[in-house]
């Protein structure tokens, strides 16, 4: 498999250069973007709005709403969860996958390793056999339930801004930051859909929150060719001047 590592190479990526207009756009299903929050710095968000052709964003109970922030890195918006905080999407997430493969970008803090957070949680129809993003004793893990494997690194530090991009595809799954391939490994593709995005925690609303910043998130249904994880690394690591 060529790595996502593999898509910035000869681009000559330089920290704070002009970004592309935006990330690939075909098979995009989710793109949630702080920006797009617009309320008032300090404030409680409710309703986070999709910017992608479907129009099908992340919501949250006013007293579990991450708090919306107007600058952090290199300037840009994000939302910031405190352990207690998260946003889901209950129903309507067929669009999210397609044939199980699955190709994810955030823009996020991460925890140290060895604290338990979960970021992203995908609960699909049969509550079991999930997708989920967590951080935990081994470093950063990509997983699905049920035995389904997993890939993972632990290479970062407590705090650190990354881009975060995963590809789940059967035995050509890999786990990437800021671009560069850390690990590659085989997670489980079924043909599951999703039923419930969660967001800041799992599916349970149990212990084990995300404490961090969130600043843009993307899910494209299905393993996207080499030329769309290039233009969406391109566009993320300059907007967020990442390296």
């Amino acid at each position: 498999m060529a790595g996502i590592n593999e898509q910035t190479k000869g681009t000559g990526l330089q920290r704070g250069a002009s970004a592309p207009l935006g990330p690939y756009m075909t098979d995009l299903a989710m793109w949630l973007k702080a920006e797009t929050v617009a309320q008032a710095d300090g404030s409680t968000v409710t309703d986070w709005t999709d910017s992608s052709v479907n129009n099908k964003g992340m919501t949250a109970h006013e007293s579990h709403g991450p708090i919306y922030k107007t600058s952090g890195q290199n300037s840009q918006s994000y939302l910031n969860f405190s352990g207690s905080l998260y946003m889901r999407r209950d129903n309507d997430c067929d669009h999210l996958t397609a044939a199980g493969a699955n190709t994810i970008f955030m823009v996020c803090t991460l925890p140290k390793p060895g604290s338990t957070q979960f970021i992203l949680d995908g609960n699909p129809d049969n509550g079991i056999a999930r997708r989920y993003a967590i951080v935990a004793a081994g470093g950063l893990t990509v997983a699905r339930d049920g035995g389904g494997g997993s890939v993972a690194t632990n290479d970062y530090n407590d705090g650190d801004h990354k881009m975060v991009s995963w590809v789940i595809n059967g035995a050509s799954s890999s786990l990437s930051l800021n671009g560069v391939e850390k690990n590659t490994g085989t997670i489980s593709a079924d043909a599951t859909e999703w039923a419930s995005l969660f967001l800041g925690t799992n599916r349970d609303l149990a212990s084990g929150r995300f404490i961090g910043r969130m600043y843009e998130f993307l899910v494209y249904s299905g393993a996207i060719p080499l030329a769309g994880i290039s233009q969406t690394n391109t566009y993320l690591l300059n907007k967020f001047a990442l390296s």
